[in-house]
């Protein structure tokens, strides 16, 4: 050791850097050895190093990249840093939107798997009274969708083609809504899917919901369907109550979860004319 400096071992283990890390940060003009013996081309560092060293390590911490540092060291500019700082902080603004998006997709997503789970281990086939609240979702377009299997419904790729965004920008079920009630007939079929509270925009927005109805689930395959709308037609036969005749589905386990057609779980939304007593308020979209 020479006195007063360090050698690229001594001031790797102080600063807990790597060699090569040292010799990268030289040959991106951060840092210069303080000395270098002409005999055996070693380099020594000072305690000046030990500080940029911290300081290079910090802003990296920060997500700024070499290039960046070393036009902070060149210019030393507090205007330019504070331009720098303030571009990093809109890009990490962007990044919380975006990360706290795809967060809250997948709890939602995971939220619809444990509801599965516990709608396929009921023995009882309950019929329940729903008040929906409306609210302003995601609608497919062109809303005539003919010609399509049921499953490539709540896979819809020309819903996620219209809709703004990554598709993380959207939460919770698709609701596949049938105007006749009548699953098997796809025209004038419409698919919703919930925005984030975060997505702001207006764009292929409408507003559905805003009904009570009657609504059950049901097993499996799309073939297993009409059990599911029978029991709310007996229900609702044996209770007085006026279906108005529209349908919803809403996609609690589908293809996105599962290949197992036998695992699926849908619930069947039946809207009724009028408020029924006793109903349940439910967010339309959750």
């Amino acid at each position: 050791m020479i006195e007063g400096k360090y050698s690229i071992g001594e001031i790797c283990s102080i600063c807990n850097v790597t060699s090569s890390r040292l010799r990268y940060y030289d040959e991106m003009g951060l840092i210069k050895p303080a000395y270098v013996d002409k005999e055996t081309g070693y380099r020594y560092y000072d305690s000046d190093a030990t500080v940029l060293i911290s300081i290079i390590k910090y802003y990296q911490a920060c997500g700024f990249k070499l290039k960046d540092i070393r036009s902070i060291f060149d210019s030393g500019d507090l205007s330019e840093l504070r331009q720098m700082f303030e571009e990093r902080i809109r890009e990490l603004d962007e990044a919380i939107v975006s990360l706290t998006m795809q967060r809250d997709s997948i709890s939602a997503w995971n939220n619809l798997i444990k509801e599965g789970q516990q709608m396929a281990n009921m023995p009882d086939k309950t019929v329940y009274r729903k008040s929906f609240s409306k609210e302003l979702m995601y609608v497919n377009s062109p809303y005539v969708l003919e010609n399509i299997h049921y499953e490539s419904l709540v896979a819809d790729i020309e819903l996620f083609n219209h809709i703004p965004g990554e598709g993380y920008n959207t939460v919770g079920p698709f609701y596949v809504y049938f105007p006749d009630g009548n699953y098997v007939n796809m025209e004038g079929v419409k698919v919703y899917i919930n925005p984030h509270p975060l997505e702001d925009s207006l764009a292929c927005k409408e507003a559905t919901g805003g009904v009570d109805a009657l609504t059950t689930y049901v097993q499996g395959a799309p073939a297993e369907f009409g059990k599911a709308y029978e029991r709310i037609r007996e229900y609702a036969s044996g209770n007085q109550i006026t279906l108005r005749g529209d349908s919803f589905h809403r996609s609690v386990i589908d293809r996105w979860s599962t290949a197992r057609e036998e695992d699926y779980i849908t619930e069947i939304i039946m809207p009724v004319e009028g408020k029924l007593k006793n109903a349940e308020a439910e967010t339309f979209g959750v």
